[in-house]
């Protein structure tokens, strides 16, 4: 977290004449450059940028508050904090004050002060709001083999966090899908992404499991079915449990066109560790794609070793089929997040003229 507040003195308003042959003692100069629009205020103007933006500069003050601190009006006092230099990367909340007396705009400062502190040693990092902010991946824990790639999703955040503006977390969050009061059961509503992952079979869920599954997914989740292969009994399970849990809803093959190849990158096919089934397998809820199948090992092309090196090698391309996998995965983050704004007409004429490259 990155609030640094510092005073911009402002030029103190000509003496009056004075029959004195001295001269006018110069205004004071500002120890830092003085933001645009703020040249008319008296006394000190503060301005308070708490978080960061690649685009944090002093034009970023909305306009209507920058003619409010320009013309102050009787009995008013502006009042605002400034960053002397945007951070890195996030968010910018602008906390500016006017209208206050001098000790409500003490009080104001002080609040500020303490606030940015408690900020900046709570966090290393730049932030925008805090952990709560930075977007993490659900896997689910069920009776199987749910853990057979527990690096994978690790490495997925940290590819996304790094090809994209989205603020992740580090580490993924396992969510339970019983209702057993457990910080894993109450975690699962606050994951807009599932995953749902395995190898060999999986047991059977109850129906409160089932349930609490579907709320998720009606109120706005999306679920990621990653198998081994197209051969592994988890599959079969795992399209048991969904024929259950959405009666009436049949899986259907998502078209070369379908938003999730084209949320952020564009994808001409669906890759994993395998490239055994090129197209992905989807279940709509409303207008929007909530369930994804893929059965090629997503999770396997990003697995690495408690050394760093990938476990399993990509099949049949290597590494250039590792980098179209994690493209897939980039684009299922950015599904989940944005949903198919990418379909938009505007979006169109980019997505074409790429497509002719």
């Amino acid at each position: 977290m990155s609030a640094v507040i510092s005073p911009i003195a402002q030029p103190s308003p000509s003496p009056s004449p004075s029959p004195s042959p001295s001269p006018s003692p110069p205004a004071p100069q500002a120890d830092r450059a003085t933001p645009r629009g703020n040249n008319k205020a008296s006394g000190s103007t503060w301005i308070c940028f708490i978080g960061s933006s690649r685009a944090a500069t002093n034009t970023a003050v909305p306009p209507q508050l920058r003619e409010s601190l320009s013309n102050p009006g009787p009995g008013n006092s502006p009042g605002a904090a400034v960053a002397p230099r945007p951070p890195a990367r996030g968010r910018v909340v602008l906390a500016g004050c006017y209208g206050l007396d001098v000790l409500a705009r003490r009080r104001f400062l002080t609040s500020s002060v303490a606030s940015a502190c408690a900020f900046a040693l709570g966090s290393g990092s730049a932030r925008a709001i805090g952990p709560t902010s930075e977007l993490s991946i659900g896997v689910v824990r069920h009776g199987g083999q749910w853990d057979h790639r527990p690096e994978a999703l690790r490495r997925l955040l940290w590819e996304t966090g790094k090809r994209t503006s989205i603020n992740v977390a580090r580490e993924r969050t396992v969510v339970s899908l019983d209702d057993d009061g457990s910080d894993e059961a109450g975690a699962l509503f606050w994951q807009p992404l599932l995953f749902l992952t395995g190898e060999g079979p999986m047991p059977a869920w109850t129906p409160a499991a089932r349930a609490r599954l579907e709320r998720h997914l009606r109120y706005g989740g999306m679920l990621v079915v990653d198998a081994p292969s197209p051969s592994d009994p988890f599959l079969l399970d795992a399209a048991r449990e969904l024929d259950l849990m959405l009666p009436g809803l049949t899986r259907r093959r998502l078209p070369a066109d379908h938003v999730v190849m084209k949320s952020f990158f564009l994808i001409p096919r669906a890759e994993g560790r395998l490239r055994l089934d090129e197209t992905l397998e989807g279940i709509d809820l409303g207008n929007r794609t909530a369930v994804v199948v893929s059965k090629n090992d997503l999770l396997g092309a990003f697995e690495r070793d408690r050394f760093g090196t990938w476990r399993f090698e990509c099949e049949p391309d290597g590494d250039t089929q590792r980098e179209r996998a994690f493209r897939l995965g980039v684009n299922l983050m950015m599904l989940a997040t944005c949903l198919d704004y990418k379909e938009d007409q505007v979006h169109i004429p980019f997505i074409m003229k790429k497509k002719r490259r």
